[in-house]
């Protein structure tokens, strides 16, 4: 999750203008395991960054050559110098030891969606460079996709089932870097991290007339209430008048958690930035909604 790639959309409106919290320290470093990334994905500062403040209201993150996001390989290096920008065959292993692959595979009884390795064994420091590309990697947006739908932690009933789709956010952490608002190279220096809802994942051959690739109902999400679809049944219609069924039963959706400009697209991944402190460990950083584990008094 994440990567895990495009633009965080609906700056405009944020709910929490500061960046910083005076009494404590917030992330210095990201460890392996449950308190670190749970994706090999990273986000720009500049994507999510508002003058002084943070979006903490909505975005979306696609796939693209842009400054937004990046796919990353979870390692580090002293220097920019000579970086090499990470494969795809690369990324698409990492998105297999994911927690949200071990889920699908337990679920579906698949082994082959998990690598039985860890996603990263080192801790990611902040200002240290992390390895990662810019750009669309098919195989990875796909393999995530297929992790994301098959987990059973996407479902509100825990119970997994493709044909309708996930009908429940998914929180998960990414590093967030600093990429100083050009289009640079394979390496950026780690300036905290940031937890979000992943809400919806869109692969690169996915139809919206496909079953289950557009939601019919999703739980409450913060100050969001739930959601259902109770228009046209689009599933009995055909063509473009079944596309366009579905176009508007997403834009329904997007409109009702107040996700702007974010239209149904391949190889995008929707999500909504967490405004709820989530532990990490070490101290120093930025808060970017993600606190330290171990918290220390600052003057």
């Amino acid at each position: 999750m994440l990567a895990f790639f495009g633009k965080l959309l609906g700056l405009g409106s944020f709910r929490s203008a500061a960046c910083a919290v005076a009494y404590v320290g917030f992330a210095g470093t990201l460890p392996p395991g449950s308190g670190g990334a749970d994706v090999p994905i990273e986000l720009c500062l500049q994507s999510i960054q508002v003058g002084t403040g943070c979006s903490c209201d909505k975005g979306q993150w696609q796939p693209s050559t842009t400054e937004n996001q990046r796919w990353t390989d979870l390692t580090q290096v002293q220097s920019d110098s000579n970086c090499p920008a990470v494969a795809d065959s690369t990324t698409q292993d990492k998105v297999a030891e994911t927690q949200m692959c071990y889920a699908a595979s337990v679920a579906t009884n698949d082994p082959s969606l998990y690598l039985n390795q860890p996603l990263y064994t080192q801790d990611l420091i902040l200002g240290q460079t992390l390895v990662d590309t810019n750009g669309t990697q098919d195989n990875s947006i796909s393999s995530l996709y297929t992790c994301w739908k098959n987990d059973p932690v996407a479902y509100s009933t825990g119970v997994v089932n493709t044909s309708v789709g996930p009908n429940q956010p998914v929180k998960i952490k990414m590093p967030l870097i600093d990429c100083g608002g050009t289009n640079n190279g394979a390496c950026n220096s780690v300036i905290g991290a940031i937890g979000v809802h992943l809400l919806w994942v869109v692969s690169q051959a996915s139809k919206i007339t496909t079953p289950g690739n557009v939601p019919s109902s999703y739980v409450a999400v913060d100050n969001y209430g739930p959601w259902t679809y109770n228009g046209t049944d689009c599933s009995t219609l055909s063509g473009q008048t079944q596309q366009a069924c579905y176009l508007n039963q997403w834009n329904k959706f997007t409109d009702h958690y107040g996700l702007t400009n974010a239209p149904y697209a391949d190889k995008t991944i929707y999500f909504m930035p967490l405004c709820k402190p989530v532990e990490l460990g070490g101290t120093g950083g930025g808060n970017f909604g993600d606190r330290a584990a171990l918290p220390v008094l600052v003057y």
